[in-house]
């Protein structure tokens, strides 16, 4: 199968990182968070895709990432009273367009431009507590969406006639929405890795 055909449809599923510049500027105004832990949002990716020839292909993608981080304020010295952010964010895309593929024996290397949509989900919850033990608790959540691209690669090794692996898949994950009537317009650059399993539900001449 290698040399002669190709797989006409896949299915690909698996896991994705995105490291999220946006996050990390959100909470630097703790000096207690520790950031390194909190600017990756994980989750899962799945793509359906249609391979016209050989070299190119049409793919649609969903994806969906999370992170909850924990931050104190007011640690030293147990003072009184406390006060605690829970910050947390979800983010779901949709991207669909062209890839185009290259293909020798059991590895296929490609690349793709995708554009679709993306939507944000974030909340803020503020705990103060007192000396007494009573708490003051105040919530707030927000939720944006708007124009998203992806620009990127990776590779899959062929296992069978029926599965491939893809051991990476590397983009470039903008969005662009209207932020709101403070920031304006806002454009996010995000790093997304993707790693997983294919599927292969048919096989075609070369």
């Amino acid at each position: 199968m290698y040399a002669q055909e190709y797989t006409r449809e896949e299915v690909v599923g698996g896991y994705q990182r995105i490291v999220d510049k946006e996050l990390i500027e959100d909470i630097t105004y703790s000096k207690n968070s520790l950031l390194d832990d909190y600017k990756r949002l994980n989750g899962f990716s799945a793509a359906l895709e249609y391979n016209i020839r050989s070299w190119i292909g049409i793919v649609g993608e969903f994806g969906y990432g999370r992170t909850s981080p924990v931050l104190h304020y007011n640690i030293e010295f147990a003072a009184f009273p406390k006060s605690r952010t829970e910050y947390t964010r979800s983010q779901t895309s949709f991207l669909f367009g062209p890839r185009l593929s290259y293909r020798r024996g059991r590895f296929r290397v490609f690349g793709h431009a995708l554009l679709g949509g993306n939507c944000v989900d974030r909340g803020f919850t503020h705990t103060i507590t007192y000396a007494d033990g009573s708490e003051d608790v105040n919530k707030s959540n927000q939720r944006y969406t708007g124009v998203a691209t992806a620009f990127g690669g990776g590779l899959d090794v062929s296992l069978g006639k029926s599965i491939s692996i893809r051991p990476v898949q590397l983009d470039l994950l903008t969005t662009y929405r209207s932020y709101d009537t403070h920031h304006g317009d806002y454009n996010q650059n995000q790093f997304r890795y993707f790693g997983g399993i294919a599927f292969k539900l048919g096989a075609v001449k070369r």
